[in-house]
C-alpha cells in the first residue's frame, strides 16, 4: 500500500511556511503547522496501477508556543483544525514544523507527534523545514515505517529520549518518486496564532 501513495503539494506552501515561521525562526523558536487538503485515486496511464494521491491544499496555523528545539499547540487547537476541516471538507494529511538552527530530521517528540497523525491517516507525513541545513533544501519530507508505527505505539516515554533498542528504521524520507511540488495553485494559509 505505501508504494502507492503520491503526494502533491502545492509549489509555495514552503515558501509561505517559512514567511509564517519568520518571526520566530529569526528568535530561535520552533513553528509547526497542520497540512490539510484531499484524498482520492489516480490511474497512471502508462501502467493502468492505480495509487492514492493525496493533495495539500491548506497550512492550518495553531496557536502555539516553541522553543529552540520544541513546539507545541495550545490545547484547544486540535477541536479549531477539526473543525475547519470537516467544514471545508478536508482531511488532515500530516503536519510542517522548522528545526531553527538544527538539522533536518525527526526528534523522539517528532516522532511521537507523527504518530498521532499516522495513527489517524496512515499516509499522512511530516516536513521538516531547517533553514541551516544545506543537505535538505528546502525540506525533509519524512513518514513513520510500519515498523515505526508499531514500535512507537509501545514506547510510552516523554520529552527527548533515544530510542537505542529499536532493530528497524522508525521513519523514512518520502521521494521525488512520491512528492510532487506543482504550480497550479498556491497553498491556502489559514493562521489562528493571533486570535
Amino acid at each position: 500500500m505505501r508504494d502507492s501513495v503520491k503526494y502533491v503539494a502545492p509549489k509555495d506552501l514552503v515558501d509561505k511556511f517559512l514567511t509564517v515561521a519568520e518571526y520566530n525562526t529569526s528568535r530561535n523558536l520552533e513553528t509547526c503547522g497542520i497540512l490539510l487538503g484531499t484524498m482520492g485515486d489516480s490511474i497512471a496511464a502508462t501502467t493502468g496501477a492505480s495509487a492514492s494521491v493525496i493533495r495539500i491544499t491548506h497550512l492550518f496555523v495553531p496557536q502555539q508556543s516553541g522553543t529552540s528545539d520544541s513546539c507545541e499547540s495550545s490545547e484547544d487547537s486540535d477541536v479549531q483544525v477539526l473543525d475547519f476541516a470537516l467544514s471545508s471538507g478536508l482531511i488532515c494529511v500530516g503536519w510542517i514544523h522548522t528545526h531553527p538552527s538544527q538539522s533536518c530530521f525527526l526528534s523522539s517528540i517528532d516522532l511521537h507527534t507523527s504518530l498521532g497523525y499516522q495513527v489517524l491517516c496512515n499516509e499522512a507525513l511530516a516536513i521538516v523545514v531547517a533553514p541551516t541545513d544545506r543537505q535538505y533544501q528546502p525540506c525533509g519530507v519524512f513518514r513513520l515505517t510500519e515498523y515505526g508505527i508499531a514500535y512507537l505505539k509501545t514506547c510510552h516515554r516523554r520529552g527527548f529520549h533515544k530510542h537505542s533498542d529499536a532493530q528497524m528504521p522508525l521513519y523514512e524520507v518520502v521521494g521525488a518518486r512520491e512528492w510532487t511540488l506543482v504550480s497550479d495553485a498556491g497553498v491556502t494559509i489559514v493562521d489562528r496564532r493571533m486570535g
